[in-house]
């Protein structure tokens, strides 16, 4: 009997033809007992049975013991059991914000087919990042130059010619919330004043608007235009200056909205309207008209 290095023991017996013949016991694991790639059994073979004799490729690999075997098969089990056990790998990102669900339009919605024609380009061009919106009735819809009155900043048109502050309201997710704005431009309650809505009741329905923005869109700012006196509304001018003078003192309570007064730019030094800035109706904007009111509203923007 003779110790061989790599932990294993062998011992020899001679066959008829007289040679050698080592039976390898291991006494180690198997994997710890290789040298430069190579198991220690082979590098222990007698230097005869290693140089003078041809033997097998897999000559020099131990014996396959039940003991041996029993080892390979707990092992095989053991791996077994912590792939069952270990869950698998998932990603520590954080989700995308999922867009709001939007409410079903009503089948008898006024504004159903607008809301579908803004769904409709959103689809074929998607909303910019934070965007600037502007919303509102007809003076917002008809502002075709938008976006080439203000380069370089992501504007968007929401208006929908008509309607009133509470159509806002009521679609508020649709042109607001869903684009996260960083601002909202407001020009609203025009429509209101005409069709004989109270004063009070469309500065609470202002109110409702902005106190969502904030409510919903802390970091966004809101810039509400004033109504607008124009020759086809004259006589309602008073209910339209009493009603700037109250949503400008609701909007003066948070420094995230501002007021601005377009009839600075849209009278003249008579004090009347400036008979050139509108269209044959005497109540819409032409483009001279929002040549005035691009460059006023320029600085009021968050860029």
């Amino acid at each position: 009997m003779r110790a061989w290095r790599g932990g294993a023991a062998a011992s020899h017996h001679r066959d008829r033809a007289g040679s050698a013949t080592p039976t390898v016991k291991p006494t180690a694991p198997l994997w710890g007992g290789f040298k430069g790639g190579v198991p220690r059994a082979a590098l222990d073979l007698p230097r005869a049975k290693r140089k003078g004799t041809r033997m097998s490729r897999f000559a020099f690999l131990p014996r396959i013991t039940p003991t041996l075997a029993a080892h390979f098969a707990l092992l095989l089990a053991g791996i077994a059991r912590a792939a069952e056990t270990t869950p698998l790998a998932t990603s520590t990102a954080a989700a995308p914000a999922t867009s709001i669900v939007l409410p079903a339009l009503a089948a008898d919605d006024r504004w159903a087919k607008e809301m579908l024609a803004f769904a409709a380009e959103d689809a074929a061009h998607p909303a910019p990042e934070r965007p600037i919106v502007f919303t509102g009735s007809s003076s917002i819809r008809l502002w075709k130059d938008l976006a080439s009155d203000y380069p370089g900043l992501r504007v968007m048109n929401r208006g929908f010619g008509g309607s009133r502050v509470k159509d806002l309201v009521r679609h508020f997710d649709r042109v607001i919330l869903q684009y996260r704005p960083r601002q909202v431009v407001i020009y609203s309650g025009t429509n209101d004043i005409n069709g004989g809505v109270p004063v009070d009741e469309v500065v609470a329905d202002v109110r409702r608007v902005v106190d969502r923005i904030n409510r919903e869109l802390p970091e966004a700012r809101v810039l509400f235009l004033s109504l607008a006196l124009n020759p086809a509304r004259w006589a309602k001018r008073d209910l339209m200056l009493e009603t700037n003078a109250k949503v400008r003192a609701y909007l003066e309570q948070d420094p995230r909205n501002q007021f601005l007064d377009v009839n600075t730019v849209m009278l003249g030094a008579d004090g009347l309207p400036k008979p050139d800035i509108f269209v044959a109706d005497k109540l819409h904007m032409n483009r001279k008209g929002y040549e005035l009111w691009a460059p006023l509203v320029r600085p009021w923007l968050v860029p």
